[in-house]
């Protein structure tokens, strides 16, 4: 006898439905279903931009993406960027925990009529990886850009060794490495 289930996941800030079916013959797996967990994770993930409550954190995160930050510093510098209407700041919850982050800019271009979104950063946490969290932030990234009536969305990834996980991630999200970035510190 075959079983369907129909499992549906809904997030009401960023319109994101997913139909998951499984269907599996009955006889075929009697005493053992641990295959449905390891098939269909049922995760309740909001995306969302970020709150005030969010940012103790987001301080480990930073830490995690390479730049440590105090929750002091970090408040200042969220705080400014929230009084910009070209910024936006989105979090990944899940559980009422932020395990996810993604910080983005509207430019206008210098190269070619139109605006652009840039990620200036993107972290999920490391214990929570693999598991659909930064493709779903990302897309959200993307929604909020062609809201914005951008034409583009771009990024920049260090070219450090421990970076080359997060290369393939972007890749098979659709981005394309195209330049080297330089940076020179001015104090």
């Amino acid at each position: 006898m075959d079983r369907c289930f129909l499992f549906f996941i809904d997030s009401f800030n960023r319109v994101l439905l997913k139909t998951i079916w499984v269907c599996y013959t009955f006889n075929s797996y009697i005493g053992d279903i641990s295959w449905i967990s390891r098939t269909v994770i049922l995760l309740t993930i909001e995306i969302r931009e970020i709150e005030p409550k969010d940012y103790t954190d987001l301080v480990e995160l930073m830490s995690e993406l390479g730049y440590p930050t105090t929750l002091e510093d970090l408040t200042k510098r969220l705080e400014l960027l929230g009084k910009h209407v070209d910024y936006e700041a989105l979090v990944a919850v899940k559980n009422n925990q932020v395990i996810g982050f993604a910080g983005m800019c509207k430019v206008l271009a210098f190269e070619f009529t139109g605006i652009y979104v840039r990620i200036i950063a993107f972290v999920v946490s490391s214990n929570q990886r693999k598991q659909g969290i930064g493709t779903k932030l990302l897309k959200a990234c993307e929604e909020w850009a062609i809201q914005e009536g951008a034409v583009a969305i771009t990024l920049n990834s260090g070219n450090r060794a421990e970076r080359q996980t997060a290369h393939i991630f972007y890749t098979s999200n659709g981005y394309v490495g195209k330049s080297t970035g330089f940076s020179k510190k001015m104090i």
